[in-house]
């Protein structure tokens, strides 16, 4: 290079903007204007611990088998010996089943109303929202690892609540008692 000539400038890359047909829009009429066909990406936060930025996904799969397996040695392993205790135990998961349904209903309220409705009315709803739906990847691991431990007791409570409800509905039809 000689002292006298000028420097060469690096040449200008211009990145062309690439839309998404999916997502156009226009000044026209907004009943005109493309919705989104696609349902947008989970968000997945990052959480920073100490030098490490780590993934709420892998926060809440940590969380998950942290407490799944506790939760199932606490049920079905030998540790608790007493029948009372045990019941307790037993009553105490039902209970963080039930608490923990009612906080997906409220996050399914505050997302939309409508998913709200359908989680309070119709409870299977409620664990299709949380496990396809929702971006509440911590709520989801409680609520998986409470189901582990105490699902089997919680089933089986509401089986038999379902089948007193069947027979008293039953005797009340054949005895005529609604009329």
């Amino acid at each position: 290079m000689d002292k006298h000539s000028a420097p060469r400038k690096a040449p200008t890359v211009i990145k062309k903007k690439i839309e998404n047909p999916s997502t156009e829009t226009s000044d026209a009429d907004p009943s005109t204007v493309k919705r989104p066909r696609f349902r947008k990406k989970r968000q997945s936060r990052l959480v920073r611990i100490a030098k490490f930025e780590i993934s709420s996904y892998v926060l809440s799969w940590f969380l998950f088998l942290l407490l799944a397996p506790a939760m199932f040695y606490l049920r079905f392993g030998d540790i608790i010996q007493d029948p009372l205790l045990f019941d307790d135990v037993k009553a105490f998961g039902m209970v963080a089943i039930i608490i923990l349904y009612i906080v997906v209903v409220l996050e399914a309220v505050k997302n939309e109303l409508f998913d709200g409705m359908l989680c309070f009315f119709v409870w299977p709803y409620g664990l299709y929202y949380l496990f396809i739906k929702s971006d509440s990847f911590f709520l989801r691991a409680l609520f998986a690892a409470a189901a582990v431990g105490f699902g089997y007791d919680f089933s089986m409570a509401a089986y038999d609540k379902g089948l007193e409800f069947y027979r008293w509905a039953t005797y009340m039809i054949n005895e005529g008692a609604l009329k």
